[in-house]
């Protein structure tokens, strides 16, 4: 395998890598605007990220998603 084949795999391995990221934001995406359009909740967009194994790129504590989900239970209830 001569210097020529390694650069045409190392392209190819590049284009294939861009190609994985472009799929990856545009899950992300999607997800995002699920969840800004109220069509999932917060604790629905973490276990979708999850399932697609994005995890790595949202730094989100499950706490932090419980906290929220709690706030807008609250706010969806009114004054008592």
């Amino acid at each position: 395998m001569g210097v020529d084949d390694h650069r045409e795999f190392l392209l190819a391995a590049l284009r294939a890598a861009r190609i994985r990221a472009q799929l990856m934001e545009a899950e992300l995406t999607t997800i995002g605007v699920s969840l800004k359009a109220g069509m999932i909740s917060s604790q629905m967009a973490m276990q979708w990220v999850h399932d697609e194994g994005l995890m790595s790129l949202v730094s989100v504590m499950s706490e932090q998603v419980q906290i929220v989900e709690q706030a807008n239970a609250a706010i969806a209830d009114g004054p008592k």
